[in-house]
């Protein structure tokens, strides 16, 4: 029934730092809350994570968490040959490089990645990322971790703001030599931001969608990425079979399991959680097979969690075709 390829794990929701399209910041992180380092070793013992190789280490700002490093060392301990996720703001230099040091100990060459938001070029970065100083904390940070031998991916987030910058920003990238990775922006709970967001006028999707065009964005798997965000824009969003909670699932700070993150939205939060882990002691084994948990499998098969507009599943087969967990 389950064959998880990959973990979501957000360590932490705590972050420090004020976004114009996300309010995280403005949230209490409930630290006291979260999951325990021994409870996140005996997740990672489960045997239905014996075949799992992708871990996504996310946040809220998570590198911050005093368990981020712990958490590495145990998924080095039991998946020597996995591959990690991190994301960061960039402001935090010195911890993100103490990370990336012990990430490149403990991991294959290639198989732990850095990825740090920035959203367009500089003009672009000031008017959606709020903290003082920030872009060159964010390139301190990426000189510092280029030097390591590491090549960090900046992430451009589509917005209103930034839209015209898509193809400076991977002429930027280019000449920086980061990787570059572009997502888009729907309104969350999750982020704080209902009612935050603006969407665009066809000709502004049109302008998108050239510019994606042009950098070969419209060529690699991503595309499907553009293919839903537009649909949701336009709101012509179609019917899909998910394998969420199936392929992949997701631990939040505190314990909750769910398939994706969309769980987390207070519409779709009682049909999709699948049980906390702390009340397992971390048995993810006995936690996926109660009722409750085949219960979540039977809603997204039934596809009642749809029309889904939060672009946060990637274990799904569109009608244009397989989006990125799938390929």
């Amino acid at each position: 029934m389950y064959e998880i390829d990959d973990l979501i794990y957000p360590i932490s929701r705590f972050c420090p730092g004020k976004c114009l399209n996300c309010n995280i910041y403005k949230t209490d992180p409930r630290i006291k809350d979260e999951v325990s380092v021994d409870i996140f070793e005996n997740i990672i013992k489960s045997k239905v994570l014996e075949k799992t190789f992708y871990f996504s280490l996310t946040g809220g700002e998570s590198q911050l968490s005093p368990k981020f490093i712990p958490i590495l060392e145990l998924i080095s301990k039991y998946k020597p040959n996995a591959s990690i996720h991190s994301n960061t703001s960039g402001w935090h230099t010195k911890r993100t490089i103490e990370i990336a040091n012990r990430g490149l100990e403990l991991f294959e060459a290639g198989k732990f990645r850095i990825d740090i938001s920035i959203d367009g070029i500089k003009e672009d970065y000031e008017k959606v990322r709020l903290t003082n100083n920030g872009w060159d904390k964010a390139m301190t940070t990426t000189k510092e971790l280029l030097s390591l031998g590491m090549k960090p991916t900046f992430v451009m987030i589509v917005y209103k703001q930034n839209y015209k910058s898509i193809e400076p920003f991977v002429e930027m990238c280019k000449k920086m030599g980061v990787n570059w990775f572009i997502g888009f922006a729907v309104e969350s709970e999750n982020f704080n931001n209902i009612g935050k967001i603006q969407y665009y006028e066809n000709n502004e999707l049109d302008l998108i969608e050239k510019s994606l065009e042009k950098i070969g964005f419209m060529d690699t798997k991503h595309y499907s990425n553009w293919m839903w965000a537009k649909s949701i824009y336009t709101n012509t969003v179609p019917q899909f079979n998910c394998f969420m909670g199936k392929k992949s699932i997701m631990i939040d700070a505190y314990g909750d399991v769910y398939p994706c993150g969309g769980a987390q939205e207070k519409r779709l939060n009682k049909m999709l959680t699948m049980g906390n882990i702390k009340e397992y002691n971390g048995d993810l084994d006995s936690l996926l097979y109660e009722s409750k948990a085949l219960k979540v499998l039977e809603n997204i098969e039934k596809k009642n969690c749809q029309p889904c507009k939060l672009l946060c599943a990637h274990k799904i087969e569109f009608p244009w075709g397989k989006h990125t967990g799938m390929v």
